[in-house]
């Protein structure tokens, strides 16, 4: 047995991965039935002939020591610090997100005492322009990164406490910096030149490819490439690392270098590449394969992709056990499982099927690839994103050459840069192929039906399995045995059942969605066939593809009801690019306003698009389906309100369940809304008003309330909510989720009213 790497990994990765989603109690049962199967795998090894059941008994040990491990040195003592205030030294470890920051405590105190800050920690910093390695003083206070799929991103990335800065010094620079800002520098250094030489969106897309960074491309370029399954060109990976890898070994074999000096000088560069790209799970992955690959040619062993694959996946693992669950990883990994095992079978099936004459074979070859990498990135891109592209390998096959191409000569410009004239010759082929591909992905965003949208859940990981194992059917149809043959349709034909079955089961329960689109709002409740919107937040990419993704997941295609709560941008503002984007029936809109232009464009769209609208200056109450929602807006008739006063308040009614949405309505409409509705504002959900401002939930509306959950719609590290707000909505006992917090919060609600948050 050789293949060590990857019999290890294929224990230690689900191991972990399970580990990260299973609680702690049952944890300890699942272990112990997976060391009492493996020992009598053990005992009766001789017979079964199976994998050494040793082996996979380390790899379980070893994945219950590491996430062991990492617990008590990261995650528990985080918990330990939930909602402790800290005086700290910081640093910045990563490029700042606009007021987004990543940082590390060099040193805190609470209470005078000392106290140790595990991880990495994200804060918003507002009015300064921070560097990487910036050091400066600051009063934090730590809380928890929210829980569910959230929690498990940020742990993933090292990120374990979120941190509220209640004040801080200036930022500094170290008297010495870190080897990795030269990294850094060399990143600067080539988005620069790109930026400079090639310009425009070309450039833009020249730099994401080389450094994984998409800040400078345009959103309807990012989804684009989302929608036809090229996002994979600018997360850099191995496909970056082999090509320019490639390239590096022709021009030594041209030189006629010796074998230690190429090898040596291809590791050296995978380590900078990996270093310029942030070191992303993905890059991480290829280049320790790359790595391993180059260290056997100096070594004269043939090489083994799946065992450089296990090795990759559990030293990544090992260092950070939380990582088994990052999307970018499970994706890398899964496309490279899919090209390492599934590839060569499927080549020598269709070359013996057919004949290719040679110079098709580089595109028969790419197609292969293509088909192999979405086929083992579908259960997970169900489960993740719900959506799969269907175009996926025409859209690789007419960039794959393209990019290659522009990987090449993108790295040689940021040489010849100093040459003049020859920077020139370089950036030609960039200009003119990047224009290209940007419009190949263009075009084929704006195709009808490119990308095919599933409901999320664990049954449609089914269907994922499915295509597996019919693409596997098909494949070995000649060589397995009936039995076999019957078996593998059976279990598909069960699976895609049971796929199906979570498509259209569970249509009699009321379901809300509280986006998280940041500073903003937007709400979707959708029970049967029927769905209603209440808000469309901000007039950005962000807040529209959001939404249209979550709709479209749960396989809704138009909007019965929208409400607009006010015209402010953070409710009203991607209003008319919804409507732009998808059909609705009927459009709610309040009739007061002092935002005139906002809602001249808002019935400018909505009569160019059809949509019936209704202006509402009182109280109106329809039907949606099964949902009933009363609007409230008499409050209007009260005199100097101002904008947020004037929303609608929208009440949703199923059965015996209410949720209330209380847009950015403040005490004044609070009162009104007591005076006049009383006991019949109870309610099991509050959307609290304005974002939970010191200005809403006053404690006589929700003593009227009585919710038993409520949903604040921020964005992390915001000013909003208020402490004092936060405190009200905290008195009614009830849970508080904070989107910012903890992501997008699905309500499941029951046809008896009985209601759950699901896990996203």
């Amino acid at each position: 047995m050789k293949r060590y790497g990857w019999v290890f990994a294929a224990v230690f990765f689900p191991a972990l991965f399970a580990m990260n989603y299973v609680p702690a109690d049952a944890l300890l049962i699942l272990c112990a039935a997976a060391l009492a199967i493996l020992a009598a795998l053990i005992l009766l090894r001789k017979k079964l002939r199976i994998i050494p059941a040793p082996l996979c008994g380390a790899a379980l040990f070893a994945a219950v020591a590491c996430y062991t491990a990492a617990a008590y040195i990261y995650w528990i003592p985080a918990q330990a610090l939930d909602g402790k205030t800290i005086e700290a030294s910081v640093q910045v470890v990563e490029e700042p997100d606009g007021a987004r920051c990543t940082v590390r405590v060099k040193s805190a105190e609470v209470d005078g005492e000392p106290v140790r800050v595990p991880g990495k920690i994200v804060c918003y910093i507002y009015g300064e322009t921070l560097q990487p390695y910036d050091i400066f003083d600051a009063t934090l206070t730590l809380r928890l990164p929210g829980s569910g799929s959230r929690l498990r991103r940020e742990r993933a990335d090292g990120v374990f406490l979120y941190a509220d800065v209640q004040e801080h010094g200036g930022p500094g620079r170290p008297d010495r910096l870190p080897p990795g800002s030269a990294a850094l520098a060399v990143r600067a250094h080539l988005q620069n030149t790109l930026a400079e030489t090639v310009g425009g969106d070309e450039g833009a897309f020249a730099a994401a490819l080389l450094t994984g960074d998409t800040s400078g491309l345009d959103n309807a370029v990012v989804n684009g490439a989302r929608a036809t399954g090229l996002s994979h060109i600018m997360a850099v990976s191995g496909l970056h690392l082999s090509i320019l890898n490639g390239f590096l070994l022709v021009l030594f074999d041209k030189l006629r270098a010796n074998k230690w000096a190429a090898n040596i000088s291809c590791i050296l560069f995978t380590l900078g590449f990996m270093a310029v790209a942030a070191f992303t799970p993905s890059v991480l992955r290829a280049g320790i394969m790359s790595i391993i690959l180059f260290i056997g040619r100096l070594a004269g062993r043939e090489p083994d992709s799946l065992n450089s694959l296990g090795i990759a996946v559990t030293l990544i693992c090992a260092v950070n056990p939380f990582a088994a669950v990052s999307v970018s990883l499970i994706l890398s990994a899964s496309a490279t499982l899919g090209i390492v095992v599934f590839s060569p079978v499927l080549t020598d099936y269709v070359r013996g099927r057919f004949k290719i004459p040679a110079y098709l074979r580089w595109a028969v070859d790419t197609a292969i690839v293509t088909v192999s990498a979405v086929l083992f990135t579908l259960p997970a891109s169900v489960a993740y994103f719900s959506e799969v592209s269907v175009l996926s390998v025409p859209a690789n096959l007419l960039v794959s050459v393209p990019v290659s191409v522009i990987l090449v000569c993108g790295l040689l410009l940021s040489v010849c840069v100093f040459v003049p004239g020859l920077n020139l010759v370089v950036a030609f082929p960039v200009k003119v192929l990047g224009s290209f591909v940007l419009g190949v992905i263009r075009w084929l965003a704006s195709l009808p039906f490119t990308t095919v949208y599933l409901k999320r859940g664990p049954t449609l990981v089914w269907l994922g399995f499915t295509g597996v194992l019919l693409a596997g059917y098909f494949v070995f149809r000649r060589r397995a045995k009936p039995s076999k043959r019957y078996l593998a349709a059976l279990c598909a034909a069960v699976m895609l059942v049971s796929a199906l079955a979570g498509m259209f089961g569970g249509r009699d329960r009321l379901r809300l969605s509280f986006l998280d689109v940041g500073q903003a709002d937007c709400s979707v409740a959708r029970l049967g066939g029927s769905t209603v919107v209440i808000d469309c937040g901000l007039d950005s990419s962000n807040t529209v593809n959001t939404l249209s993704s979550e709709l479209k997941a749960q396989g809704v295609y138009s909007i019965d009801t929208l409400v607009v709560s006010h015209y402010h941008d953070d409710h009203a503002g991607g209003v008319a690019s919804l409507l732009r984007s998808m059909p609705v029936g009927e459009l709610f809109i309040p009739e007061q306003t002092d935002q005139a232009a906002v809602k001249r464009e808002i019935l400018n769209t909505a009569q160019e698009r059809g949509v019936t609208v209704y202006e509402v200056g009182g109280e109106m109450e329809i039907s949606v389906g099964e949902m009933r929602l009363a609007l409230y807006a008499s409050h209007m008739e009260l005199a100097d309100v101002d904008e947020n006063e004037r929303c609608l308040v929208a009440n949703l009614h199923y059965g015996d369940f209410n949720c209330l949405f209380m847009g950015d309505a403040g005490f004044q409409t609070e009162d009104y809304l007591v005076w006049k509705y009383g006991d019949l504002l109870e309610s099991e959900v509050l959307k609290a008003g304005h974002h939970g401002s010191n200005t809403s939930s006053g404690y006589a509306f929700l003593n009227k309330v009585r919710p038993r959950l409520i949903v604040v719609p921020m964005r992390a590290g915001a000013r909003l909510p208020g402490a004092e707000g936060l405190a009200r909505l905290q008195s009614t006992g009830a849970p508080v989720y904070q989107t910012g917090i903890y992501g997008t919060v699905n309500i499941a609600v029951l046809p008896d009213g009985r209601f759950y948050v699901e896990e996203t």
